[in-house]
């Protein structure tokens, strides 16, 4: 009963929207930086650049963390692009950027991700 409360009371915590707040504005610079680093790359980085420009919107869908366990936090995250969700070894350069810069900021934070494909017409959609 007690863990129970102790969750509920999390959900309903005030600090918790700010929190993800700023995870969002975390997951946005992450991309504005690598997108940043795309434009000093060349015709051999093509995969990564088509990777980040390809990526349109990151959500955050939840952060739970459990009490007095260090290691015990756990991120959603949705990254919404406009590619086949399979492209790019399923974004794993994102995801790991991403990854990294969380855990620099949140330390020992699982870090899941789901990927959505925002697309309504192309290959793959409707062919």
């Amino acid at each position: 009963m007690i863990k129970l409360l102790n969750i509920l009371s999390e959900q309903t915590n005030p600090n918790q929207d700010k929190l993800i707040g700023a995870i969002k504005v975390i997951l946005n610079d992450t991309i504005s930086k690598l997108k940043r680093e795309t434009e000093e790359m060349g015709l051999g980085e093509m995969e990564f650049i088509n990777e980040i420009e390809s990526v349109k919107s990151i959500d955050v869908d939840d952060f739970h963390q459990i009490n007095n366990h260090p290691g015990g936090k756990t991120l959603y995250v949705t990254i919404n692009v406009d590619q086949p969700i399979y492209s790019f070894g399923y974004y794993e350069n994102t995801r790991t950027e991403i990854r990294n810069d969380i855990n620099k900021i949140i330390p020992y934070t699982d870090v899941y991700f789901k990927l959505r494909d925002t697309r309504e017409f192309g290959p793959g959609i409707d062919w």
